[in-house]
């Protein structure tokens, strides 16, 4: 079980082995503090890392399996695109 709270990522938040919602929740909450942390912090050259991890998470949770249609499971919300864009045009 992993459990993520204090320090830098606020909200206590549990998730363990076998439930796909929290751990899509959990990631998503992390990849918005990863690329909001990016767009603060960094030139932008991890950028391409960061959405290559995203990315390859989001077709192992799709069964390894790409096609043009397929929607993320991992969704990226509003100030993590945002953050994303702002890391990139610095």
């Amino acid at each position: 079980m992993l459990q993520v709270g204090g320090s830098i990522w606020g909200d206590n938040e549990v998730c363990g082995p076998g439930d796909l919602t929290a751990s899509v929740h959990l990631l998503t909450d992390v990849f918005q503090k990863i690329l909001l942390h990016l767009s603060m912090e960094f030139d932008g050259s991890h950028v391409e890392s960061v959405l290559g991890l995203w990315l390859s998470i989001n077709l192992e949770l799709a069964g390894g399996k790409y096609t043009p249609s397929l929607d993320p499971t991992l969704p990226l919300t509003p100030r993590a695109v945002s953050s994303l864009l702002a890391a990139v045009v610095r």
